[in-house]
């Protein structure tokens, strides 16, 4: 509880160590996997992405059952990218795609970095396909990244203008956030 408590606040150093020792005394309470994605998520947003794995591979390998068990991939996947281990990463998300096809916020991530992924492999076509399918997500969902609607929206814009496509390169670009293109001018 004080872990919780601590990560509910914000307090991710503090929130972190108490998980560590929770799990120390008392490694087989079902509440480990809550600690663990926690612990896991912190690292993440530490951009500490080796570490981040650690905890996500661990929670996959170790419970087949898990409240936040698409959560678990995507930030896996995510992790992945941010490493640069690319094949892994697009392995996931490709098969977390596959698996979920209902419109949602991670579905749209998954989309997002699989263009991002072809983008990276000159893959421009495949990319933009992508991309328009994460859109079409983001018109019908509300996304809390905001950030990673918005590079989504500039990538498919890139794109669309290197391919020579100005109506959607126009169209894509002038569904970008000001606060966005303020900061990346």
């Amino acid at each position: 509880k004080k872990g919780e408590n601590y990560y509910k606040s914000a307090k991710n150093k503090e929130a972190f160590l108490e998980f560590e020792i929770f799990i120390k005394e008392e490694p087989y309470e079902y509440e480990v996997r809550d600690a663990l994605f926690k612990m896991g998520k912190i690292r993440f947003a530490e951009k500490s992405y080796a570490d981040s794995i650690m905890y996500f591979e661990r929670l996959l390998k170790n419970y087949k059952t898990i409240k936040y068990n698409s959560e678990v991939k995507i930030s896996l996947a995510r992790s992945y990218f941010h490493l640069n281990v690319i094949p892994k990463s697009a392995e996931i998300f490709s098969e977390y795609v596959k698996n979920n096809r209902k419109p949602h916020e991670l579905g749209f991530i998954a989309r997002y970095y699989l263009g991002k992924i072809h983008a990276k492999q000159k893959r421009k076509k495949d990319a933009l396909q992508e991309l328009k399918i994460a859109i079409s997500i983001l018109k019908e969902k509300d996304i809390e990244e905001k950030n990673l609607a918005d590079e989504c929206l500039f990538l498919a814009s890139k794109l669309s203008y290197e391919e020579k496509n100005l109506p959607d390169a126009y169209k894509y670009y002038n569904l970008i956030s000001q606060k966005f293109l303020s900061q990346n001018p």
